[in-house]
This record gives structure tokens, C-alpha cells and sequence, in this order.
């Protein structure tokens, strides 16, 4: 079930990295929460990993 999308503005770039920050507002309590972007695949973190990240996905793309 999709509880939320939003696409990906300009990135930052610094120091060889482009960074990303989106927000997707009231998605609701659950135990786990999944992102993914483009066709690369799910991350999924459970709700008390959301939590302890300060309900931040932190994903890397190779």
C-alpha cells in the first residue's frame, strides 16, 4: 500500500556526493516504512529504526 509519494527536486553537491531531502507528510503509524526511488528497489526500515534515525531514511545509490 502507498501511503505517500513525492518526487526528487534538484540535489545538493558537495564533495562528490549529491544529497536529496524530501518530505512526505502524514503518512501514519506502522511498523515498518519502505522508500524507493526510481526502479532501484525498496529500503525498508521498521518503526523503531525510523524512530532512532530521527524518522530519516538515510539510502546510498551505486
Amino acid at each position: 500500500m502507498v501511503l505517500g509519494a513525492t518526487s526528487l527536486s534538484e540535489g545538493d553537491y558537495s564533495g562528490g556526493t549529491c544529497t536529496w531531502t524530501l518530505t512526505i507528510p502524514d503518512v501514519g503509524d506502522a511498523q515498518f516504512y519502505s522508500i524507493e526511488v526510481g526502479d532501484r528497489g525498496q529500503i525498508t526500515n521498521s518503526s523503531s529504526e525510523m524512530e532512532a534515525s530521527g524518522w530519516s531514511f538515510f539510502i546510498s545509490l551505486g
